[in-house]
């Protein structure tokens, strides 16, 4: 596989990585395929809509990509993670505490299934996977909370939060109003190249950092 973007990354000796990687690696050749399209199709510096398209397109695929990787990390590492890490554990602890509440009571059914289990701790870490991969991961807020479960320090994923929260809000942009501008519905906002490359550059940036962050901590 080639890409057009940094941070292609490494094939993995662990296993239990492969897949996350595989999803890393088609994203980067999928993104590359909208580039060399876009490439093709651009005769001047002013966008026309199937270019400006092409760049969203980019854009949108890799942060679904972030969104699948980190996801498949959750199911296939997530379980030893939070059985070698205090940090990891500290939030798992959390979690439980958590779904075994309603208000201020206990509650019965769910602390019985558990104990009833033939391992109790699997049973809540299923719990954990479940939710965490249940949502989005395409927002600032829900990608480091997923890291802290992990036990990453959010600041070896990301350097600039705010652009990371400005990526995330152009994403859904373009995906929840198609990159309409309501202020002016017959028009949609455009996107500059320059810009729209170095955003999924982000992107690929953190998806990396997170798969080599995950396999420090399983090795």
């Amino acid at each position: 596989m080639s890409s057009r973007f940094n941070n292609y990354p490494n094939k993995p000796k662990d296993e239990r990585l492969l897949d996350a990687y595989n999803i890393l690696c088609y994203t980067h050749e999928t993104c590359s395929s909208f580039l060399d399209i876009f490439d093709e199709t651009k005769n001047s510096d002013i966008l026309n809509e199937q270019e400006q398209d092409l760049l969203r397109a980019t854009l949108t695929f890799a942060s679904a990509g972030l969104d699948s990787l980190v996801k498949q990390l959750i199911k296939d590492t997530l379980h030893e993670i939070i059985c070698k890490y205090s940090g990891s554990e500290i939030m798992f602890k959390r979690h439980v505490e958590r779904v075994i509440t309603k208000g201020e009571e206990i509650d019965s059914k769910m602390l019985t299934s558990a104990l009833i289990s033939e391992e109790p701790k699997r049973f809540f870490i299923t719990k954990v996977i479940w939710e965490l991969t249940s949502n989005s991961l395409q927002s600032k807020d829900e990608l480091l909370k997923v890291a802290s479960y992990f036990d990453i320090p959010s600041a070896n994923l990301v350097n600039d939060f705010q652009l990371l929260k400005e990526i995330f809000d152009i994403r859904n942009q373009i995906v929840h109003e198609m990159d309409i501008d309501l202020s002016n519905p017959k028009h949609r906002r455009q996107r500059e190249e320059v810009k729209m490359v170095m955003y999924t550059s982000e992107l690929f940036k953190i998806s990396e950092s997170f798969l080599n962050e995950v396999s420090n901590r399983l090795n």
